[in-house]
């Protein structure tokens, strides 16, 4: 009786040491998982963290180019038919100086500068953009000053008191065109009374009609019969 009672109590301990032996090698499976995850390093920014060298010769190998065909083209995208083949190009030129340099690290080197390459493209291209909207803005209200000055040296009479009213902002815009291949300008008027509109009328005409004002200003092409 004794000896199965020891027996019994001996089969309990195997089974709950086997229990406890298979809790602890899935707790080491995780644990080693989870290393190996932590551990891993991230594609884009350790690589170049850790690579500072390589992205170095990648940027001076890239701006050494004088073709333009083998520079990164800023307008398309890194995996472009273009861009793939300028990243490879780089991968085999800097692995020539650098073989033992894992190749996956060199391309996410050569991405990371491509993306400098576009920011700077993005960058350019907008200030170019602004700096094209502040001489349209400048060249439109130099003009409307010309036109109101203009205008004013020929008001007559009972007209002035009318043309008081009157300012350089409730002048005309003046656009630059082309109509039958010759220079315009198109004429955009501002939202002002019709009296004033009617005077502005008279005024151009009296411009018009002086033969040195007429050669030296383009023909107005106007939106509407009533617009000046």
């Amino acid at each position: 009786m004794v000896e199965n009672g020891v027996l019994a109590a001996l089969q309990r301990i195997e089974e709950s040491l086997y229990l406890v032996h298979q809790r602890l090698e899935r707790i080491e499976s995780f644990h080693q998982e989870w290393r190996a995850k932590r551990l891993q390093p991230a594609k884009k920014e350790t690589r170049r963290g850790k690579n500072c060298t390589i992205s170095e010769v990648v940027r001076r190998l890239h701006k050494a180019q004088n073709d333009p065909t083998n520079k990164y083209d800023a307008q398309t995208s890194v995996s472009s038919p273009h861009n793939t083949k300028v990243t490879t190009s780089l991968v085999q030129k800097v692995s020539l100086s650098y073989p033992n340099v894992d190749p996956e690290t060199i391309v996410a080197c050569c991405k990371t500068y491509f993306e400098t390459v576009r920011r700077s493209f993005k960058s350019q291209d907008e200030s170019l953009e602004e700096r094209r909207k502040r001489r349209v803005a400048a060249a439109k209200k130099q003009r409307k000053r010309r036109l109101y000055n203009a205008r004013s040296s020929v008001v007559r009479g009972a007209e002035k008191a009318l043309w008081k009213s009157a300012h350089m902002e409730l002048m005309s815009e003046e656009e630059d065109a082309i109509l039958d291949g010759k220079p315009v300008w198109v004429v955009r008027p501002p939202p002002r009374s019709r009296e004033l509109t009617a005077l502005c009328g008279v005024l151009q005409q009296r411009l018009e009609a002086d033969k040195k004002y007429a050669a030296s200003h383009h023909q107005r092409v106007t939106l509407d019969a009533a617009c000046f």
